[in-house]
C-alpha cells in the first residue's frame, strides 16, 4: 500500500506545478527565385527561434519553403496545436494581398499573373483555420509580410491592394501585422526587420501582457519611421497572455482568463469533450472520458476479456513464478468483464491518470484446478439423490477482484483530427478478491471457502499487475471555448 501511496503523491505533486504547453511555427523566406530577394526574413526566423525558445515556446522553424513544403509544414503544425494551451505562427518573408485575402509567398513561385496567387500561394487562412479549432486557449499570429512587392509590378491594380488586408481574429486568438492593413512595411536596414527586431526587445519584458508588447512595439516604430510605419493588431484575447511571466508575481501559468465570478489562473486547455473508446487486442471495451476542466477528465470504461486477456495473465503470473496462479488461470477462466472509472490529467501529447476497477473472471468445469490446487478428489463427495458419482463433475468458478492503480498514456495524432490512437501502460494492485464455486451435484459451501481464501492470498500476493492497451479514440463532443 505504501508504494502505491507514494506514487500517488508524486502524481499529485507533479500536476500541481505543471504549466501551460507552447508551440510555435516560424517560418522565414528570403531566396526568392523571381528577383524578389529579402534580406532580413531568415535572420528574424532564427532570432525569434531563438526569444521563444527561452519564453518557453517548442519551436518547429523553417527557411525558404516552396509551396508544398510551406503547406506541410503549416499542416503538421495544426495537427499539433490540440495538445497545446498556446499556438504562435510567425511568418517573414513576402505576402500578398488578392481579392481581399491574404496569402503567404513561397519561395518557388513566379508570378507573372496576379491569378497564380490563389494557386501558387498559401492563404493566410490557412492557419487561422487550424487554430480556430485547436481547442487552444491562446493563438497568435505574426506577420512581418508587408513589404514592398515586387510581383505586382504591371498587374492590374484593380484587383490588388496595397500591404496586406484586415483580418478578423477568431476567439481566443491576436493577429498582429507589421504595418497597417493596405500599407506597407520596411524590410529594414539591420540585421532584423524593423518590426521583428522591435518585438523581439518587448517580447522579452517580464510582466507585461501580449497587448502591450504590441502597443510598445508600435510606439518605437511609428518613433523611428516618423509616423510612416503603424503596426496593427486584430484581437479577440478573452484574457492576460504573458511572453514572459516572472515567477514571483505568477502562479502556475502566464495564462489568466477572466469569467463572471472574477479572475481564476487557467494553464489548462478548453478541451470538454465526450470520448468514445475501443481497447483492443487483450480487452474490447467501450468507455468515455469527459474533461471537467481544461486538463483533468473523468473516465469509466466497461469491457470483456476474451481468452487472449487469459493467456496475457497466465504468462505474466508465469514469468513472477506463480505455477499454482498460472495454472489457475489457464484452466479455469475463460471469459470475464472489466468496469473501470478514473481521474486523468493531461499534458502535451501525454496523460497520467489514477483509477479503481473491478475485475469478474468466468470458468466452467474447473474440477481439474480445483482438485490439483487442493489435494482434493471432487469425485468422492456426496452426490445428490438421484445422481450418480459416473456423471461428470461440473464446477463453475467465478472471482471477482477490487484493483486499483496508475497509468501513463500516450496520444498519437491521426490526420483527422476527431481521431486518435492511444497507448496505455499501467500499473494496478489488486485489493482483494472473492472467488465462488458452484456446481449443480454438489454442495461446495463449506469448501468454497477454502477456495475463496486461498485464491485471495494469491492474487494478493502480486500487487502490481502490468498491463499495456492499445486503444482507438473518437471524440464527439464539441469543444468549449
Amino acid at each position: 500500500m505504501r508504494p502505491v501511496l507514494a506514487l500517488i503523491l508524486c502524481f499529485v505533486a507533479w500536476v500541481a506545478v505543471a504549466q501551460e504547453k507552447r508551440i510555435a511555427l516560424i517560418i522565414g523566406n528570403n531566396e526568392y527565385r523571381s528577383n524578389a530577394v529579402l534580406k532580413n526574413p531568415v535572420n528574424d526566423a532564427r532570432a525569434m527561434d531563438e526569444t521563444l525558445q527561452r519564453l518557453g515556446f517548442h519551436t518547429l522553424r523553417y527557411e525558404n519553403l516552396g509551396l508544398n513544403e510551406l503547406k506541410k509544414a503549416i499542416d503538421a503544425f495544426g495537427k499539433q496545436l490540440f495538445a497545446y494551451d498556446v499556438g504562435l505562427f510567425y511568418y517573414a518573408g513576402h505576402g500578398i494581398q488578392y481579392k481581399g485575402r491574404n496569402y503567404l509567398v513561397p519561395v518557388d513561385v513566379d508570378l507573372s499573373i496576379p491569378q497564380q496567387v490563389e494557386f501558387d500561394c498559401v492563404p493566410a487562412e490557412r492557419v487561422l483555420v487550424f487554430m480556430e479549432h485547436s481547442g487552444t486557449l491562446v493563438n497568435l499570429l505574426i506577420l512581418d509580410a508587408c513589404r514592398n512587392n515586387p510581383f505586382e509590378r504591371g498587374w492590374n491594380r484593380s484587383i490588388m491592394g496595397n500591404g496586406l488586408a484586415f483580418m478578423n481574429a477568431p476567439s481566443g486568438s491576436l493577429i498582429a501585422y507589421a504595418t497597417s492593413p493596405g500599407s506597407v512595411a520596411s524590410d529594414g536596414a539591420f540585421e532584423n526587420g524593423l518590426y521583428t527586431g522591435a518585438l523581439l526587445r518587448h517580447m522579452a519584458t517580464p510582466n507585461i501582457t501580449v497587448e502591450q508588447v504590441f502597443k510598445r512595439v508600435r510606439a518605437e516604430i511609428e518613433t523611428i519611421t516618423n509616423n510612416q510605419q503603424t503596426p496593427w493588431e486584430s484581437t479577440s484575447l478573452k484574457g492576460d497572455f504573458y511572453f514572459n511571466r516572472d515567477s514571483s508575481v505568477a502562479t502556475t501559468s502566464a495564462i489568466q482568463v477572466s469569467n463572471a465570478g472574477g479572475s481564476r489562473d487557467l494553464a489548462l486547455r478548453r478541451r470538454h469533450a465526450l470520448r468514445v473508446q475501443a481497447e483492443v487486442p487483450f480487452l474490447f471495451g467501450f468507455g468515455y472520458e469527459f474533461f471537467i476542466s481544461e486538463k483533468v477528465a473523468i473516465s469509466a470504461q466497461t469491457g470483456w476479456m476474451n481468452h487472449a486477456n487469459s493467456l496475457m495473465m497466465v504468462n505474466m503470473m508465469g514469468s513472477m513464478g506463480s505455477d499454482k496462479l498460472e495454472l489457475m488461470v489457464k484452466r479455469a477462466y475463460q471469459s470475464g468483464t472489466l468496469h473501470e472509472g478514473g481521474i486523468n490529467y493531461h499534458f502535451g501529447n501525454n496523460y497520467v491518470g489514477i483509477f479503481g476497477q473491478s475485475v469478474t473472471m468466468n470458468g466452467a468445469v474447473a474440477t481439474a484446478i480445483v482438485e490439483s490446487n487442493f489435494n482434493t478428489d471432487i469425485g468422492l463427495m456426496p452426490v445428490k439423490p438421484g445422481r450418480t458419482d459416473t456423471e461428470p463433475q461440473v464446477i463453475d468458478i467465478t472471482s471477482r477482484l477490487t484493483q486499483v492503480g496508475m497509468l501513463y498514456g500516450r496520444i498519437l495524432p491521426l490526420k483527422n483530427t476527431n481521431w486518435q490512437v492511444r497507448l496505455e501502460f499501467a500499473v494496478s494492485k489488486n485489493f482483494g478478491s472473492s472467488t465462488r464455486l458452484y456446481s449443480p451435484d454438489r454442495d461446495l459451501s463449506s469448501f468454497a471457502k477454502d477456495v475463496d481464501s486461498q485464491f485471495d492470498s494469491w492474487f494478493s500476493k502480486y500487487a502490481y499487475v502490468p498491463g499495456l492497451t492499445v486503444g482507438l479514440t473518437r471524440t464527439l463532443g464539441k469543444v468549449v471555448r
